[in-house]
């Protein structure tokens, strides 16, 4: 897995729940992802048959942020759990 960037001041919120979303505390859906863009230095790095270790460097450095990653800016924002992430990223 790639290396997460830390967050600064980090702070989770917890879903209170209600009836609608069965207590669940989430309301709708909401994805987290990762997507790799294919730069001019990614497809060098690909063409050259590079490591994974260097492709994942070259990737953070340019902003690659994986799922992990997402999801844990997503909790910065209040919009998911913690918990919701932890559990997704988990099963990967």
């Amino acid at each position: 897995m790639f290396a997460s960037r830390q967050v600064e001041n980090p702070r989770a919120f917890r879903g209170t729940g209600c009836r609608s979303c069965h207590q669940s505390g989430h309301r709708g859906r909401l994805g987290i992802y990762e997507l790799l863009e294919i730069t001019p230095e990614i497809r060098s790095l690909i063409n050259r048959g590079a490591h994974e270790e260097e492709l994942k460097a070259q990737a953070v450095e340019q902003g690659f942020n994986d799922l992990l990653a997402d999801g844990l800016i997503k909790v910065r924002a209040g919009m998911i759990s913690l918990e919701e992430v932890v559990r997704v990223c988990k099963t990967i």
